[in-house]
């Protein structure tokens, strides 16, 4: 038997969560407490091995493959491997040629949106890594590593023909011209030689063996 019209049951309305820092709206209880903890920075989900901790299990899920090295999703193009799908979908764009992140400012496109982030500070002109050595701040992390070894004094970079070590990577290349210049002089000074002495066939071939030693290197030129 049907209820009259003013005793019929009104549809009910799902009740919604409203996050009171950015506005946004949930209908589910869980989600809106999930989305809370990105404005408390509130972590619950520890990594057992290293103590990093995450706001939700599915990120420390993804964590986790770190320590496993296991490195399921591979590459169809060149067979490098990663421990995470997103890892690889980031990796993938450089054999495609994808550039999916632009600035605003400059129109500029990236693969990936940590590179978008890295540029934009070119605009802001933002230094959001400083030394603690001596206070001076940089927009890249890896300049500050790079201006860090200025306090350390590390020489990372070094030559194979001499064993002379560098700060910078830069300053070894610089370096190396200098060996390079010195197995072209002793080629031609060989040349020259040989010619002088009306280019016998075994000068001819002294003259190859030694291009042959520049070209691989000059190791073995003394």
């Amino acid at each position: 038997m049907s209820l009259p019209n003013c005793q019929k049951e009104l549809p009910s309305v799902e009740q919604q969560y409203d996050c009171a820092e950015c506005g946004k709206t949930f209908s589910k209880k869980f989600c809106f407490q999930r989305h809370q903890r990105l404005h408390t920075g509130e972590k619950p989900y520890a990594c057992t091995e290293c103590g990093k901790g995450f706001s939700l299990k599915s990120h420390l899920v993804r964590h986790e493959t770190v320590h496993t090295g296991i490195r399921q999703f591979i590459c169809t193009e060149c067979g490098k491997s990663f421990s995470q799908s997103c890892h690889l979908r980031g990796h993938y764009k450089i054999h495609t040629g994808e550039k999916s992140f632009a600035c605003g400012d400059c129109g500029k496109w990236f693969l990936s949106k940590s590179q978008l982030t890295k540029h934009h500070r070119i605009h802001t002109e933002e230094k959001s890594y400083p030394c603690s050595e001596c206070g001076e701040s940089f927009q890249l992390l890896c300049v500050l590593r790079k201006h860090h070894r200025i306090h350390t004094g590390e020489k990372p970079f070094t030559c194979v023909e001499c064993g002379k070590r560098f700060a910078r990577k830069a300053h070894l290349e610089q370096h190396l011209r200098i060996h390079s210049h010195k197995m072209v002089s002793h080629v031609l000074t060989v040349a020259q030689f040989c010619l002088q002495r009306k280019s016998s066939p075994n000068d001819r071939d002294l003259i190859h063996k030694e291009l042959e030693l520049v070209q691989n290197g000059g190791n073995n030129i003394i």
